[in-house]
């Protein structure tokens, strides 16, 4: 049993300084964990492996007048598995964005970026390097005081250093050795979102393509995204809480085939027996199937959490 013990250490700093018409923030975490026997990304029970997850973030922005302002960034992140079964993975870049406040209620940001993502081999896959430069428009729309949405287009460009595994001739004679190719892909992000606040019941709806780093296949994984969640108010102290999620993973290179679909259902019931008291229950049931390298797996799991939270005006445990 001690394959499945846990030591875990989780530090986020946030760091912010405002001046008169400019603004600085810098966000930093480290996660190590060691616990793996609910992995995402194999629905199976594994032995316990360690992880460590480091990510910084500054921020810089300028405002220029009531209707103009600027925000320039950069990003890092990192993780490192002890375990052959993932790759180690980093990821580094920049982004600027202009928003200009169209309305009282309407704004306009575009923003570009570019990042490079580099993984270390692992027993199934070679290091990859991806670079990737895009372009996004985003409107942010109040509509009133309940009702507020967004809706956000881009394009991507994403370049992947290839070589194909040296022949038997190539190894022999020297002869037919594969040529480095440069693959690329082209495609568009989108993010939109719809949100509705009232008094006893609440809604959001979101949907989203974006690339994401990926510890099992070692690459980058062009993700979509679908989140629906819904809260209501059932009497004056209990409150029922609704989520479902569906997740999308799809390879861009062909030379390493990986698809993966995840299915998330989360319905809660939170009972606020007093003043400064509440007791949760959680119920979460996933759903998963991938395919990878012509192999096809699917997983299934149930958890059941039970939370009691104490608030006071200064502290909350």
């Amino acid at each position: 049993e001690d394959q499945f013990d846990s030591d875990d250490q989780f530090v986020d700093t946030q760091m912010r300084k405002f001046g008169e018409r400019q603004a600085w923030q810098l966000d930093a975490e480290l996660r190590r964990d060691s616990t793996r026997s609910e992995v995402e990304e194999l629905g199976g029970i594994v032995a316990a492996t360690r992880v460590e997850r480091r990510s910084l973030r500054p921020t810089w922005t300028r405002v220029f007048n009531e209707k103009n302002s600027l925000l320039v960034g950069g990003n890092w992140s990192d993780a490192e598995y002890d375990s052959a079964r993932f790759s180690d993975y980093e990821q580094y870049g920049f982004d600027a964005t202009w928003v200009r406040q169209l309305g009282e209620r309407l704004s306009l940001q575009t923003g570009v970026y570019n990042s490079r993502f580099q993984s270390d081999a692992s027993t199934e896959s070679r290091g990859t390097e991806s670079d990737t430069i895009g372009l996004r428009l985003t409107l942010v729309r109040e509509f009133n005081e309940q009702l507020s949405g967004s809706l956000s287009l881009g394009a991507r460009r994403v370049e992947t250093p290839f070589l194909a595994p040296p022949s038997f001739f190539c190894l022999l004679f020297g002869i037919g050795c594969p040529v480095p190719v440069v693959l690329e892909s082209s495609g568009f992000t989108t993010e939109a979102g719809l949100g509705y606040q009232g008094e006893t019941w609440n809604g959001s709806l979101s949907v989203s393509r974006s690339l994401n780093p990926d510890a099992l296949s070692g690459q980058l994984l062009e993700s979509d995204r679908i989140s629906a969640k819904y809260s209501r108010q059932l009497r004056p102290s209990v409150f029922f809480d609704f989520a479902v999620e569906f997740y999308s993973d799809q390879s861009l290179e062909s030379f390493s085939e990986f698809d993966r679909d995840r299915y998330f259902l989360t319905p809660a019931i939170r009972w606020q027996f007093a003043e400064r008291w509440s007791y949760t229950t959680t119920v979460r049931h996933r759903m998963r199937e991938t395919f990878r390298n012509a192999r096809y797996s699917e997983g299934e799991a149930t958890a059941i959490f039970f939370k009691v939270r104490y608030s006071h005006p200064r502290a909350r445990w």
